[in-house]
């Protein structure tokens, strides 16, 4: 829920009327600068690996489905990672798809682990083992209609910029740091 008054975020779940409470934020103004337009072909031309979103999902532990699913393919490179996010498969409703959105574009940054794996999708101490995103430092929305299309998150540097189809920037975030739980 958001209260306007106080700008915070509250992340509650219900079950059987029951209210849990899993986060809070509270937003802020920030200045943001702008990448320029995404160099597909130059960030594809020095990544290192290829994978499958079915790759990807395999290796981690949490059990994405529907339009949480979409992540199609990445490419890895040292200490960056592009991927593809398509949302035709999962038939969501439009206004479902903004929390998808943002949760599929930070799902590959789990790949940033593999770095020292080459033959792996993830970290061997990770793989297997479901995580979360425990912080994120700052999120912008910059072309709020663009979040319904097919998109290319990339990760490189600490900071996490989406692209659309036309390959220019519609969000970016900085400070992300994830969190795991134990399997089971």
């Amino acid at each position: 829920s958001f209260d306007q008054r106080s700008s915070r975020i509250t992340c509650i779940s219900r079950v059987e009327e029951e209210e849990k409470k899993h986060a809070e934020m509270c937003l802020r103004s920030s200045p943001c600068t702008l990448p320029g337009m995404l160099d597909l072909q130059s960030v594809q031309g020095h990544t290192f690996k290829c994978i499958s979103g079915e790759e990807l999902y395999a290796a981690m532990g949490n059990n994405y489905q529907g339009e949480y699913r979409s992540v199609h393919t990445s490419w890895i490179g040292v200490e960056e990672v592009l991927s593809r996010i398509m949302y035709d498969h999962s038939g969501t409703d439009a206004f479902l798809r903004g929390s998808a959105w943002r949760d599929a574009s930070t799902q590959s940054g789990i790949l940033l682990t593999a770095a020292e794996s080459p033959n792996m999708c993830v970290a061997p101490d990770m793989l297997g083992k479901p995580y979360f995103a425990a912080a994120m430092e700052s999120y912008s929305v910059f072309h709020p209609k663009e979040v319904q299309c097919d998109i290319l998150a990339h990760m490189r540097d600490g900071r996490l910029f989406v692209f659309n189809g036309r390959n220019t920037c519609i969000a970016g975030g900085i400070g992300g740091r994830a969190g795991h739980f134990a399997p089971g």
